[in-house]
């Protein structure tokens, strides 16, 4: 299946980023502090682009099945599933409301999303119905360590911070966004 908009959206700036702040690859490390404060930067910004992603295509999802609901009067899964998370005690009965209610319980929560690793990825993704397992445990791994690395970078002074490392950054940023390719074939069938 091909890929959203979004996602390719994601890549190019992911690759715009990695040719803005990523030196060039020194044998033995000596990497300059401006260079490191680049590598430092390049994390920050691609948390930053992948969180967005996650956070747009959450919401379209939750939108585009009010939408369906309310041209059609057929409530698509993805409805049914975040009014069973947001409004369990509610009688469907009521109507268009509680849907209403349950996409903007929805997008309450998206807004305050603060972060892409697996107990945030859970919150945004699995409201919409999809199950579990569509989450690798593998990925959601390299979504915590790259969360952790991050907040590593934003909490920590550069005096007291490990050296920066392209190749190792590049890797990870890698498996990060074969991840969310995968993961951005599933979403696009809700």
């Amino acid at each position: 299946m091909p890929q959203t908009r979004r996602f390719l959206r994601l890549q190019k700036r992911v690759a715009a980023l990695n040719a803005e702040f990523m030196p060039a690859v020194k044998p033995f490390g000596d990497y300059t502090q401006k260079e490191q404060d680049f590598i430092r930067a390049y994390r920050l910004l691609v948390h930053a682009e992948c969180e967005y992603y996650f956070e747009q295509v959450a919401l379209a999802i939750a939108d585009r099945a009010f939408k369906a609901y309310t041209k059609t009067g057929k409530i698509p899964k993805v409805l049914r599933s975040l009014t069973q998370t947001f409004c369990r005690e509610t009688p469907l009965t009521k109507g268009p409301n509680v849907f209403a209610t349950a996409v903007k319980l929805f997008q309450r929560l998206v807004d305050s999303n603060n972060g892409i690793k697996e107990p945030n990825l859970c919150r945004l993704i699995l409201p919409l119905g999809p199950s579990d397992t569509l989450l690798d445990r593998t990925w959601l791994g390299t979504m915590n360590t790259f969360g952790q690395r991050r907040g590593e970078v934003a909490h920590t002074s550069a005096a007291v911070a490990n050296v920066a490392d392209p190749v190792a950054e590049q890797n990870l940023i890698n498996l990060v966004m074969t991840g969310i390719q995968v993961l951005d074939s599933y979403l696009q069938k809700l």
